[in-house]
């Protein structure tokens, strides 16, 4: 829970820039990365998210190959109760979004992540997947440091619950982000 470094040059070197740089060397095509250089913190990550996320989904509504024929066991009833003849309509198949994250933080991510991407309007056919990376071997300065980001790490989460109750639309969303509610972007 630190500030993004700083290059050499003076510039920001953002958390994923580390990610695309290791992801490229174990050979993903740069085509199939996305580096976020907005947020700042697990809640504007999880706005980033829903922004590509609704990019994405656009941009594969405009192919067949992502639909699906739902199968309809019972036709529909008119207000006759007659059984009305109907085609299903075609469904876009789920978007499986897999996120890779330290297990210390990994409980925060899924809060954040499941808050942003269920605000209304409602994104279609979204598949979410949580999967946590052992943090053995991170080095804390001390036994406190760790403690202490495990506290923060559960004060965080019960924060983003609280939040989803009373904001449950991106309009509000934004709000809360630009007009001082998430301390994250005004500290």
């Amino acid at each position: 829970n630190s500030a993004n470094a700083v290059g050499s040059d003076k510039r920001i070197v953002f958390e994923s820039q580390h990610t695309i740089r290791h992801l490229l060397e174990l050979g993903v095509s740069k085509d199939f990365v996305f580096g976020d250089t907005f947020s700042w913190d697990t809640v504007t990550n999880a706005m980033t998210l829903r922004m590509f996320v609704e990019g994405l989904q656009v941009y594969r509504s405009n192919n067949e190959a992502n639909y699906f024929i739902p199968n309809s066991t019972e036709p529909p009833l008119s207000s006759s109760n007659t059984v009305l003849p109907s085609s299903p309509t075609p469904q876009l198949k789920p978007l499986t979004v897999d996120v890779f994250i330290s297990d210390f933080h990994a409980d925060r991510v899924r809060a954040a992540f499941n808050w942003v991407l269920n605000l209304s309007p409602s994104l279609p056919s979204v598949d979410l997947h949580i999967h946590t990376v052992s943090s053995v071997g991170v080095s804390w300065k001390n036994p406190a440091e760790y403690t202490t980001r495990i506290a923060h790490e559960a004060e965080g989460v019960k924060q983003i619950y609280n939040h989803a109750k009373t904001i449950r639309t991106v309009p509000q969303f934004y709000a809360f982000l630009m007009l001082g509610g998430h301390q994250g972007l005004h500290k």
